[in-house]
């Protein structure tokens, strides 16, 4: 029952954090945030988590770097931001990130999560975020040729 409750309040989560469709952009979504079910070799975009912290200088400099990025690959990637401080009011949240920590895809600030199962931890150039984004993809991007 635990784990049910659970999952329907990580979906929920995932839901709120998208908070638009489309080219909209959400208040903490700039490159859009619809939760992506399908396998990697269907898909048409990668949904990007960004954890990442207001105290922390290396997310500061990282956030505008993943903007950036989203925008370059358009509609193929969604990012959606995680601000740790969130972890202490929203039991959603910080299960996510206890769930990353336990599966070592989380380790400190900022990582990016592609589709929940890849990570890329630390401040990172424009060039190793669109290298590591292109990697995610089976069918690449044109932006990825």
């Amino acid at each position: 029952m635990k784990a049910a409750i659970a999952a329907i309040a990580l979906a929920l989560l995932v839901f709120f954090l998208a908070g638009c469709t489309g080219n909209e952009a959400a208040k903490n979504a700039p490159a859009g945030g619809a939760q992506v079910t399908q396998p990697a070799a269907q898909q048409k975009a990668v949904k990007v988590e960004f954890l990442y912290a207001q105290w922390c200088e290396h997310c500061t400099a990282m956030k505008p770097v993943v903007e950036k990025v989203a925008e370059q690959f358009g509609g193929d990637v969604q990012v959606v931001l995680i601000d740790e401080a969130r972890r202490k009011n929203e039991t959603a949240v910080a299960d996510l990130y206890a769930k990353y920590k336990k599966e070592q895809i989380f380790g400190g600030f900022p990582t990016l999560v592609a589709n929940g199962n890849s990570s890329l931890v630390g401040a990172r150039s424009e060039q190793e975020v669109r290298g590591w984004l292109c990697r995610q993809f089976e069918a690449k991007p044109k932006i990825c040729a």
